[in-house]
């Protein structure tokens, strides 16, 4: 049985002290979202000039993995299979109705903020409809794009967001890492199953 359904769960370190529980609310019976602030700096009376290039991070060597406490970004192969792990990981947690092993898993800052049962009750619906999204597993993303280390909430994050092109229906994801030790470890997930198309 194929059901849609859409799960946003991400947490920020800086605002571990505020707890899981007051930064997410539900938006309706198929979604629930961390709450996002953005603003904006007018420049005044300044005369503007042109920023400096970030530069990007390293990527890692072929064949390499990326060392996470170097912020590089993983190459094509190692990125594809931390985005098929973390999902693969989330199914299997659906599909078990369980989240602990899920929970392992994940970085120690979001374990600290988090806990299994709290992740069986945002993903309760996921559960009960018996959403799978398996058939990611042998399909290669569709990154939009490209996974990079971006500034999220005050820290870097490795962010990756795209979609896997596969019937019935398309799946869209956003997964984010935070480094520990020299290995990006996951501290957020969303999963989109009602998009039409990628």
């Amino acid at each position: 049985m194929r059901i849609s359904g859409k799960i946003l769960l991400v947490c920020c370190a800086l605002t571990a002290a505020a707890g899981l529980s007051s930064s997410v609310e539900a938006i309706n019976k198929n979604a629930v979202i961390t709450s996002f602030q953005t603003g904006k700096i007018a420049k005044t009376g300044r005369v503007s000039r042109k920023p400096k290039p970030k530069p990007k991070p390293p990527k890692s060597a072929s064949g390499a993995k990326a060392d996470a406490s170097k912020y590089q970004v993983p190459g094509t192969k190692e990125m594809r299979e931390m985005t098929r792990t973390a999902l693969m990981d989330f199914n299997a947690a659906v599909e078990m109705g369980d989240f602990t092993d899920f929970y392992s898993k994940i970085s120690k800052i979001w374990q600290k903020q988090v806990t299994p049962e709290r992740f069986n009750e945002v993903f309760g619906e996921f559960i009960e409809k018996k959403v799978d999204i398996s058939e990611i597993g042998s399909n290669n993303p569709i990154y939009t794009p490209r996974p990079a280390v971006r500034r999220d909430k005050g820290a870097k994050k490795l962010i990756a967001e795209g979609c896997y092109d596969v019937n019935p229906r398309p799946v869209k994801f956003v997964l984010k890492w935070l480094p520990e030790g020299k290995e990006w470890k996951l501290f957020g997930i969303e999963v989109d199953t009602t998009v039409a198309s990628c």
